[in-house]
């Protein structure tokens, strides 16, 4: 085929033509291949080098390329004219169309398409060696067909190499910046929290890895001062030191919207100079190196879009930086954003953690100071994780022994026969309730037993749940022996109070008896009988003693037996009224008599006791005593006995307390009234 080609064309040229273009063969071949090594040079898609409709580059070699390429696909398929084969050249020439348009963008693709619709015309539409195309109307719509597809193919190429370009900057420049930041992070990921120096020193090496990326000489980067629009700058590189001091210590900080640092601040997008020589706002680069000639600078915004600051690298030469040294400033930009939010944080939690860790030293310091015994049990298992000197001395419980050794079922808490409570801590964790004030018992490691008030209560997480346990022991071992001490005096001075009492009361009486007989001595008779009256007295004081004195010591025995209690009311109410000179005492009973399983003595003594509070306490008036029906537990009938008067009461703050012994309120301690603040206390045992 191509020698009938080539026959074809020499029967058509004048001999003159057909030598001087067989001779010219070499130059061509030659210039071919120059243009293939210049063409495989150039040609590098997602380079720098990669041109496209909005930065064209007409070149001799890719015209020649183009036209070449077009012109010899035709005049292969040129033997095909005539054999109704005219739709292989047109698919052909329009696959060279996009073939050159790849290799030489779009100037190839453009002189492609305009060689291969001459080459249409010439040699396969109409006829051979004429241009007539546009004389028939099937040629004519083949050329307009064959115009618009290659358009379309041209736009298409050149709008997917351009995108294609454009992806492939953006992931050379992250390349370039990762690898110029594995320095930077490790000097990021070693520098202490909260050391500025160091802080410093990551931005220095930031912006190096900046210049030295983009192949530049100086740079410097700013961070923006937001209470004042200052950007201060931080770190800089190739800084002249001929410049003087005085000019260089204005330019360091920048007003935003004034220099070329605060242009990029105000403007919020990467602005690139070609030669500061012709640029006016460019004071704060020539003050950072009088010798910079060509610059460009990004702003760095963080992901909340706040600006923080500018960096900015620049050349001793003229330059228009491109779109790959831009990606490459904004891609180490974006890291510096990432390394100034990740010191921060760090900074943030180091402080956080300096706050926690001396609450918890203090905290640790005012428990080991407490001389009571405070352990922190964690749930489910109530094992011991916390606790204080006096803990350790109090159960042997040491936090470096094992986890099942500190168990909380496994201190030695032996529980008082009044209390119901075995261990406070086991109660809350089970419960999850406020446990205070149980009297228990401890058995030390040595084995000696130490009584305690033990106290616990849950700490609940935000969730409620509960989170730990908190048990506070406290060795009233001192005050039980101060009790017992106390009790024993107190047994010990009743009994010899009341020794005399006796004989004095009994003298009293027969001296009385004596002078009624003689008759004239009514004054010492009632004389004697007010003795009598303060030995009665004095007696129930020392009885009340001595009953608080058994109490304590569990002595106090109670005698049970079928009684009336209506007689036992009578007596008292008698008793009082007999002495009770501002108030009347009354009885109201729904039977006459009443016959209930008690002690009649102690009853006796309690409502004696109840009685005498209100002939003290209450206002002038009367005091009924009630015996009225009532019921226990809801179904079990009993007898309710009560004492009213028209007394001021008590305060609400003082009920709990005056049932506690030697307790009188303020208002009884400030008066005249007698009294030790045993009788409620007697009356509730």
């Amino acid at each position: 085929m191509f020698e009938e080609s080539k026959k074809w064309a020499q029967a058509r040229m004048a001999p003159e033509t057909w030598e001087r273009l067989r001779r010219t063969g070499p130059t061509v071949r030659g210039s071919l291949r120059q243009s293939v090594s210049a063409s495989h040079r150039w040609v590098s898609v997602g380079g720098e080098h990669v041109t496209s409709m909005r930065d064209a580059r007409i070149e001799p070699w890719r015209l020649l390329v183009a036209a070449v390429a077009s012109l010899a696909v035709a005049v292969v398929l040129s033997p095909l004219h005539g054999h109704g084969l005219n739709t292989v050249p047109v698919l052909c020439l329009l696959l060279c169309v996009g073939l050159s348009t790849y290799i030489a963008d779009w100037v190839g693709g453009v002189a492609a398409t305009l060689v291969s619709l001459i080459c249409l015309d010439l040699f396969f539409l109409g006829e051979a060696g004429s241009i007539d195309a546009f004389n028939r109307l099937t040629a004519a719509i083949t050329i307009l067909v064959f115009a618009l597809a290659s358009a379309a193919a041209l736009v298409t190429i050149e709008h997917l190499k351009y995108d294609r370009a454009a992806a492939r900057l953006e992931a050379a420049a992250l390349r370039a910046a990762n690898t110029a930041l594995s320095a930077v992070e490790i000097a990021a990921a070693q520098r202490p929290p909260g050391n500025e120096p160091a802080y410093v020193n990551v931005l220095a090496t930031i912006l190096t890895a900046m210049v030295r990326v983009n192949r530049t000489s100086t740079g410097a980067l700013y961070l923006l001062d937001a209470s004042s629009s200052t950007l201060i700058r931080a770190a800089v590189y190739g800084e002249d030191e001929a410049v003087e001091d005085a000019v260089r210590g204005r330019a360091v900080d920048v007003s935003v919207g004034s220099g070329f640092a605060g242009r990029v601040a105000l403007e919020r997008r990467p602005i690139a100079v070609y030669d500061t020589l012709v640029d006016d706002e460019v004071d704060d680069i020539l003050a950072t190196n009088r010798h910079t000639r060509s610059v460009v600078g990004v702003p760095l915004i963080d992901p909340n879009d706040k600006l923080v600051g500018v960096a900015w690298v620049g050349l001793y030469v003229p330059y228009r930086f491109g779109m790959t040294a831009i990606a490459r400033l904004t891609a180490l930009a974006n890291r510096t954003i990432a390394f100034m939010e990740a010191a921060r944080l760090a900074d943030d939690q180091d402080e956080l953690l300096d706050r926690v860790q001396d609450h918890y030293r203090r905290l640790q310091a005012v428990i080991q100071t407490i001389p009571e015994a405070v352990m922190v049990a964690r749930p489910p298992r109530g094992i011991i994780v916390a606790s204080n000197a006096a803990a350790q001395r109090m159960f042997g419980v040491h936090l470096d022994s094992p986890p099942e050794a500190r168990r909380a079922d496994r201190l030695g808490v032996i529980s008082s026969s009044d209390s119901e409570v075995e261990n406070p801590i086991l109660r809350v964790l089970n419960e999850g309730v406020v446990v205070t004030g149980v009297e228990l018992t401890v058995r030390q490691p040595d084995g000696t037993l130490v009584p305690v008030v033990a106290s616990a209560a849950p700490v609940r997480a935000d969730d409620g749940t509960i989170d730990a346990i908190v048990g506070i022991f406290q060795d009233v071992g001192p005050l039980k022996e101060a009790e017992r001490l106390r009790d024993e005096f107190i047994s010990v001075v009743s009994h010899e109070l009341r020794s005399p009492l006796t004989p004095i009361r009994g003298f009293a009486q027969l001296v009385a008896r004596d002078l009624q007989r003689a008759g004239n001595h009514d004054e010492h008779v009632s004389w004697l009988q007010t003795l009598q009256q303060h030995v009665d007295r004095m007696t129930r004081l020392v009885d009340d003693l001595l009953d608080v004195s058994r109490l304590r010591a569990g002595r106090l025995r109670i005698r049970r037996a079928p009684t009336d209690i209506v007689p036992i009311c009578r007596s008292v109410v008698d008793s009082w009224n007999a002495t009770a000179t501002r108030h009347e005492i009354e009885i109201s009973a729904f039977q006459h008599s009443l016959e209930v399983y008690v002690d009649g003595d102690r009853l006796h003594q309690v409502l004696d006791n109840l009685v005498g509070n209100a002939v003290k306490y209450a206002n002038d008036g009367t005091i009924s005593v009630l015996i009225e029906p009532g019921t226990l537990n809801g179904d079990t009938p009993s007898v309710d006995i009560s004492i009213v008067d028209l007394g001021p009461g008590i305060l609400a703050n003082d009920r709990d307390a005056v049932f506690t012994p030697f307790y009188r309120t303020r208002v009884a301690s400030t008066s005249a009234v007698p009294g030790l603040g045993l009788g409620l206390y007697i009356s509730s045992e």
